[in-house]
């Protein structure tokens, strides 16, 4: 098992991970565009301030996490994942992801948790986030 830099030419063998990532979250009743997935994993792996891993298991890719740097309504740089989805070694993708935005400076680092159960926002709190307030939305 590996964790490495994810490039423009792991989309393909990652759409499985997205969809799994998809039916697991509150957006599971929404469609699965997976031509804007493809827009934004590439974007992200070719912007300057991005982040993007994958984890490989027996040369199959089981899961990627991605995030960029921006600045929040008050000037401070952030570290915002846009995608985290795992089978496994989630704790270490997490991990990467915090290194990372400690060696760019910024004020904080976020991640969402869309998922149906509570798994990831305990590993999260294991790993040192804490919740930020609620959100509240409603998916149309």
């Amino acid at each position: 098992m590996s964790i490495r830099d994810g490039t423009p030419g792991d989309f393909d063998s990652l759409v499985p991970v997205f969809r799994k990532c998809h039916a697991g979250s509150i957006f599971a009743g929404l469609e699965f565009d997976e031509d804007r997935v493809r827009r934004v994993y590439v974007t992200t792996c070719c912007f300057e301030r991005g982040f993007v891993k994958v984890v490989e298991k027996d040369g199959e890719l089981v899961g990627c996490m991605g995030a960029s740097l921006s600045q929040n309504m008050f000037g401070a740089w952030c570290a915002e994942d846009l995608f985290l989805y795992s089978e496994c070694e989630t704790h270490k993708l997490v991990n990467q992801y915090k290194q990372w935005a400690k060696a760019n400076d910024v004020v904080f680092a976020q991640i969402s948790d869309y998922s149906k159960g509570d798994r990831l926002g305990k590993l999260l709190d294991f790993l040192g986030f804490r919740p930020a307030g609620v959100t509240y939305f409603e998916v149309f």
